[in-house]
């Protein structure tokens, strides 16, 4: 899904449908697009673990997180040729004994996105979910508190009931007496 897809869904909530025009820039859209991003944070940070595995250069046992290609939450795991290599995470780099192009496996913060880019969640994160958290922090960041509370406890009811596996319940057969 686009971020577009679920603040046209949040506008249609919120009966805002004459008041945003996503295609002309203003303080509406601009709001909508941050209230976007921070739930897209949100969801990635307390919900969905973004990960991805991607070739790093190592110098001196030390690849800086600012040669991953997303911001680095945790790492992994580092394997070079000879399989995984220890590794310590500092606040500026990963230190491993290890030179040359290794794969690391980490978790990443999504980077913002824009109206067209897609939101990196799982397929089971609709639109609508990620709407209604939408609508919950702009009812938030324009005072609507009210609104921003029942929005809320959809969004988080949503997001909560999806993070939560449930493993069917096998119930005894029983006799009627």
């Amino acid at each position: 899904m686009k971020l577009k897809d679920a603040i046209l869904r949040s506008v249609y909530l919120l009966g805002m449908e004459e008041e945003v025009d996503l295609a002309v820039d203003g303080l509406k859209r601009n709001r909508l697009i941050d209230c976007g991003n921070s739930v897209y944070a949100e969801i990635a940070g307390q919900y969905v673990h973004l990960k991805t595995v991607e070739p790093i250069e190592f110098s001196d046992g030390r690849a800086y997180y600012t040669d991953f290609g997303f911001p680095v939450r945790e790492i992994l795991s580092v394997k070079d040729n000879r399989g995984e290599v220890p590794f310590e995470m500092t606040p500026t780099y990963v230190a491993a004994k290890t030179a040359g192009t290794v794969e690391v496996r980490y978790v990443y913060h999504p980077l913002p996105a824009g109206l067209e880019d897609d939101l990196l969640l799982p397929p089971q994160y609709t639109e609508h979910i990620v709407a209604q958290g939408i609508a919950a922090e702009y009812c938030y960041r324009t005072g609507l508190v009210d609104e921003a509370i029942f929005y809320q406890a959809r969004f988080e009811s949503a997001v909560t009931n999806i993070a939560r596996r449930i493993r069917p319940a096998n119930l005894p057969a029983r006799k009627l007496l």
